[in-house]
């Protein structure tokens, strides 16, 4: 029976980590379930969840974490309840955001002391990986980066290794200080297995944007979107497409195609449940709306940041950059540069470079407006100092453009 649950665990593990097969993944753990008789089996349980979930049954993930703690409470299994809570907490930050991220870090804080004292190395890999959401709410991408460079430790030495975890590690780079030249050149050192995951796709993909290497850039990004569609891996392209192929395209200048694409991931987001990931993109989108003067539609998608938590950083930067472009074409520029304002001191604080730099970008189109120039040129020198640091290479051009007109105009 044993080696028959093995063999099930072993093809879950397949089908969730190699081929994002959730359907496959979510049979193979629930008859590894099956076939544990009473016994409790973390490492299935942990997976049907993570199956469920990133197979967009959120729903269905959140409750099989809740009736799985409930059993292991049952019989007294604390490191089983633990993981099984880790998980409930980390679903929740993406379903229902508001003070979930509170009561995650107290519960990462409960749980990890416990786990390691128990030396079990899967839950320990299942507390890093809160620990990593936990920070990515918080602003702190760097510390997310540094999370999962310890789920995946945890998961080679479990010897239940997760090979999604080298997306997520870039993900971390991606999003926080580590300059884009230095992750092109750590991308290159992950291993061709792990280097198939989407996310890691992805965000490499995302990064030749930025670096200027647009080409190469949607040449993976189209790769990686039939691939999907392919497999029929929709919640999977929905991620991609809110994460990297909204941004991609708006790196390359084509605002109608990131619309698209962004209205689409948006839409399947909203219909997911997923509400904290629609809070933070939702109001990007909204800012391409602005760009191409389509106000009302901005201002309908940057409403939904509304249903995103107050102490999710990145949901509160990005809904007041794009209403302070909303506002200031409209005409009211006060309220607009108050808003501007209010981004850059949300986003100063934070480890994500790319939303400073777009944070003071907003605030000098707004000042521009206001014809404050030597505020505007400040600002725009600002910004041009964040994506100089990040290495993105499009939006630091963008910002000696903005200056050289600024210049040009005033003299």
């Amino acid at each position: 029976m044993e080696a028959a649950r093995a063999r099930f665990r072993a093809s879950g593990n397949r089908a969730y980590t190699q081929t994002h097969d959730y359907a496959a993944a979510i049979r193979a753990f629930g008859r590894a379930l099956e076939l544990a008789e009473g016994e409790i089996d973390i490492v299935s349980a942990v997976r049907l969840a993570d199956a469920l979930f990133w197979g967009g049954r959120g729903g269905e993930a959140l409750e099989w974490s809740r009736e799985f703690a409930a059993r292991c409470e049952s019989v007294g299994n604390r490191r089983g309840m633990l993981c099984a809570r880790l998980v409930e907490g980390t679903i929740l930050t993406f379903r229902e955001p508001e003070g979930a991220t509170e009561r995650l870090a107290a519960l990462v804080a409960e749980a990890e002391p416990a786990l390691a004292a128990a030396g079990d190395e899967f839950a320990l890999f299942v507390a890093a990986r809160a620990r990593g959401q936990l920070a990515n709410m918080q602003g702190r991408p760097d510390a997310m980066a540094r999370a999962y460079d310890d789920m995946a430790e945890h998961s080679r030495r479990s010897g239940h290794p997760d090979e999604a975890t080298a997306g997520w590690r870039a993900g971390g780079r991606l999003a926080g200080t580590t300059p884009v030249g230095e992750l092109l050149a750590w991308i290159d050192t992950i291993p061709a297995d792990q280097a198939r995951n989407r996310y890691f796709q992805g965000a490499l993909a995302h990064a030749l944007a930025m670096a200027g290497r647009y080409d190469e850039a949607r040449a993976r990004l189209e790769a990686l979107r039939e691939e999907l569609l392919d497999r029929g891996d929709l919640a999977g392209l929905s991620t991609v497409d809110i994460g990297h192929s909204m941004q991609i395209a708006e790196l390359g200048g084509d605002l109608q195609e990131a619309v698209a694409v962004g209205e689409a991931a948006c839409r399947s987001f909203l219909e997911m449940g997923e509400l904290s990931v629609l809070s933070s993109y939702a109001p990007r989108l909204g800012l391409i709306l602005c760009a191409l003067g389509r106000l009302d539609e901005a201002e309908e998608w940057t409403r939904h940041a509304e249903l995103g938590a107050e102490d999710d950083l990145l949901t509160q930067v990005t809904w007041r950059q794009a209403n302070a472009l909303i506002t200031a074409a409209r005409g009211n520029l006060e309220e607009a540069t108050r808003l501007a304002r209010e981004a850059v001191e949300i986003s100063l604080p934070t480890e994500m470079l790319n939303e400073q730099g777009d944070s003071y970008a907003a605030l000098g189109q707004v000042l521009e407006l206001a014809r404050d120039i030597a505020g505007a040129a400040g600002a725009y020198e600002r910004a041009l100092d964040c994506y100089d640091r990040k290495g993105n290479v499009v939006g630091a051009g963008r910002m000696r453009k903005r200056l050289e007109q600024l210049a040009a105009a005033a003299s």
